[in-house]
């Protein structure tokens, strides 16, 4: 049964917000996880932050993110107990928000680009099907 109110629109917040770099000390942090470790090495370790609530928590998130990835651009917020299959084959961009409990299955065989003009998007559910991620 329809509801009779009336729609009505509200102003994306998160998407408006400014990008602030992100700082040297966590791309410096990401390059030498990339040079000592493997992939599989940086996922165990992502596990041991996953669920943290804490500041700490978060930006270790995003650090091991960047260094899983293609590509992570400023400013990304990466919520709590995320799963992931093949990040190495992502791209993100500045300002992504990926909201808590959020499934990523990348594909081993191609390349998905989120964010900065391709998809600038919050994601807040239990599996997301990326239509614009293709096989290239």
């Amino acid at each position: 049964m329809r509801s009779s109110a009336p729609a009505r629109r509200v102003a994306a917040h998160f998407a408006q917000r400014v990008i602030d770099p992100d700082p040297a000390h966590e791309l410096g942090l990401t390059q030498a996880l990339r040079a000592q470790r493997t992939n599989e090495a940086l996922h165990s370790l992502w596990n041991r932050f996953a669920d943290g609530s804490d500041a700490f928590d978060a930006t270790m998130r995003r650090v091991l993110w960047r260094a899983m990835a293609l590509r992570l651009g400023d400013g990304a917020t990466i919520g709590q107990r995320i799963s992931f299959a093949h990040l190495d084959r992502f791209e993100f961009g500045a300002g992504l928000l990926v909201g808590d409990q959020v499934v990523l299955q990348g594909r081993h065989d191609g390349r998905c680009a989120i964010g900065e003009g391709h998809l600038r998007m919050a994601v807040d559910a239990q599996q997301v099907h990326l239509a614009g991620c293709r096989r290239i």
